[in-house]
């Protein structure tokens, strides 16, 4: 049974008719390697459905916000991950830029492990190389957070599983100087940039919090349940 209020179900059917006029078009110029059009029809049926910003079936509940930042609370592992792709020694400190994004995590109550299981992966990377023989230095860096994340593929009765991790957060920039304090500016960027993220876990966690509040498509137990569960993850 689908929960499902005549505002969404108007929006359901524009879009299923959108979808279905694509279909029919490009069956109109079906190519050498021919054209599915039941194939065709189910993937934009899927589209078509999993674009709306909050719907419910039989209780289970869709929001707009990442789910993946559930993931990331205080009974979670830490790993930081460093890949350091820069030349002529123009950043001698991953070492210390690994140190002091653990130390960021930790003051903020998060478990920092080496080989912790499925963990929250902290990846930083940088790329970069020196400049006006060897006076400065240029270089990309970037900082992600992934989480694991669970799909499947379901086809009558059989399911097909992955695990896999999925990024649902990140930062980068170029940066360029004076080659003798390239070090410490470089490991500022990523410092700034875990503290970005940080602070950004409150503010997702609440938008999704929020979501199951304004839900009007499933009953009040299901509602109060997510919010409860939901409220006690930290």
């Amino acid at each position: 049974m689908y929960f499902l209020t005549p505002g969404i179900r108007k929006m359901v059917k524009g879009r299923i008719f959108a979808a279905l006029g694509g279909i029919f078009r490009a069956a109109i110029k079906k190519d050498e390697e021919g054209f599915s059009v039941q194939k065709a029809i189910q993937a934009s049926l899927l589209s078509a459905l999993v674009s709306l910003p909050c719907l419910s079936f039989d209780g289970d509940m869709l929001v707009s916000e990442d789910i993946g930042w559930l993931r990331v609370n205080k009974n979670s592992d830490f790993l930081v991950s460093i890949s350091d792709s820069v030349v002529d020694q123009c950043w001698t400190g991953s070492d210390a830029v690994k140190t002091a994004l653990e130390l960021e995590l930790k003051r903020s109550g998060f478990k920092v492990k080496e080989e912790p299981i499925l963990p929250v992966l902290i990846s930083v990377s940088s790329v970069g190389y020196a400049l006006e023989k060897g006076v400065s230095c240029a270089a990309s860096y970037r900082i992600s957070v992934s989480v694991i994340h669970a799909d499947s593929w379901i086809s009558e009765d059989k399911k097909l599983l992955t695990f896999q991790y999925r990024e649902i957060w990140s930062t980068n920039g170029i940066l360029s100087g004076a080659k003798n304090n390239f070090d410490f500016r470089l490991k500022e960027q990523y410092v700034q940039g875990i503290q970005s993220f940080l602070n950004e876990i409150d503010t997702r966690k609440t938008k999704i919090i929020e979501d199951v509040k304004s839900n009007s498509d499933v009953s009040n137990d299901v509602r109060e349940f997510w919010q409860n569960r939901l409220s006690r993850l930290n």
